[in-house]
């Protein structure tokens, strides 16, 4: 695996092995997660777009607001949920929790009584694809790996 998160994850292997590790065990999941999400060409390396002054823009993070049921990007109102929408807001509160500094969570969606082989899987699928469902253009995307977890992301245009 290549690229900056390889860079990263060597050398806190290499300070572990002197005992003063670089990474939290929540980060070293989290860049351990985004190495194998940008080799399977889920997501790609983040590079800062640049400002006006030539320096790197930074970009909001998502902010899930659990009593008002919204979701924000920086001023941005993403989405409000009037009716219930308990998948959809599981993940939300799994990304918030984490501070939206990761963007990968495992599923947050238990499995219900009688599921059958893909009914787990189908569900993730479903709840993903709802909560992109009325995302304002050039905002974020949330992707799925296949069953195991979800990516959020900063979509084209942003």
């Amino acid at each position: 695996m290549a690229g900056p998160w390889a860079e990263v994850l060597a050398a806190d292997q290499r300070s572990r092995r002197n005992g003063t590790p670089l990474l939290t065990q929540a980060g070293l999941r989290c860049f351990s997660g985004l190495a194998v999400a940008v080799k399977a060409g889920v997501a790609t390396p983040a590079s800062p777009t640049p400002g006006a002054n030539g320096n790197p823009k930074r970009r909001p993070r998502p902010h899930w607001d659990a009593l008002t049921r919204r979701l924000w990007l920086g001023k941005v109102l993403l989405k409000e949920f009037r009716q219930p929408a308990p998948y959809q807001t599981a993940l939300l509160d799994a990304f918030q929790r984490r501070g939206w500094s990761c963007p990968f969570v495992k599923s947050p969606l238990a499995p219900t009584p009688g599921d059958g082989a893909g009914d787990a899987l189908r569900r993730l699928h479903d709840t993903i694809k709802n909560l992109n469902r009325g995302l304002p253009a050039g905002t974020i995307r949330f992707r799925g790996n296949g069953g195991t977890g979800v990516w959020w992301e900063h979509s084209p245009g942003e």
